[in-house]
């Protein structure tokens, strides 16, 4: 199995554990968008903004520099 899909099962077990978990839901659209669903992965990203109440460790991944560097 690849490394990313099974990331990706990992964070939704951990998720199931703790809903609100903003770093797994960040996690997930990381490996989303590694396998180029990026509709999804979008989805993904906004929630674990919607569950963070201080989004600097969110921004800094999205910075491009950043996002480019991962690719």
């Amino acid at each position: 199995m690849n490394k990313t899909v099974q990331a990706i099962q990992n964070y939704n077990k951990a998720i199931k554990l703790e809903p609100d978990n903003s770093i797994a839901y960040f996690r997930i659209g990381e490996g989303l968008q590694k396998l180029g669903k990026y509709e999804e992965a979008l989805e993904y990203y906004d929630r674990s903004l919607s569950l963070l109440s201080d989004s600097s460790f969110v921004d800094k991944a999205f910075e491009p520099d950043i996002i480019l560097k991962r690719e």
